[in-house]
């Protein structure tokens, strides 16, 4: 469960830093009008889904972890972020009270992946 939480997470955070990017999604920095980006937005949004695709990648423990770090990572962003409501947290990363809401919802998932007991193996 947890590789497939990580694939689809990797994945979406790759997509959003890229459509980051695209400015006619963009109007006044607010991708589809709600979120708030930039080009640091942009590049931890691809980071992060680069990582959690080469966690997923390495296999293993790896997607578990990464499921982990995601999930501490962005519930204390989110945390700085409703501290401030709409400003700049961790010096260069520039939040509204939507991006404080999704990566809250971001890191509680992660968490429950992450650190969720693995399902034990059917008995015969």
């Amino acid at each position: 469960m947890v590789k497939t939480y990580a694939t689809v997470l990797g994945a979406v955070f790759v997509l959003l830093g890229i459509l980051g990017f695209i400015s006619p999604l963009n109007p006044d920095g607010n991708l589809f009008g709600i979120f708030h980006v930039d080009v640091a937005h942009n590049v931890v949004h691809l980071i992060s889904g680069l990582a959690v695709l080469g966690a997923v990648l390495a296999g293993g423990v790896y997607p578990r972890l990464a499921a982990q770090v995601i999930g501490l990572v962005y519930g204390v962003i989110a945390v700085l972020g409703f501290l401030v409501g709409q400003g700049v947290v961790l010096g260069f990363l520039e939040v509204n009270v939507a991006d404080n809401a999704l990566y809250a919802v971001i890191a509680l998932s992660a968490l429950y992946a992450g650190f969720m007991p693995e399902a034990e193996p059917a008995r015969k």
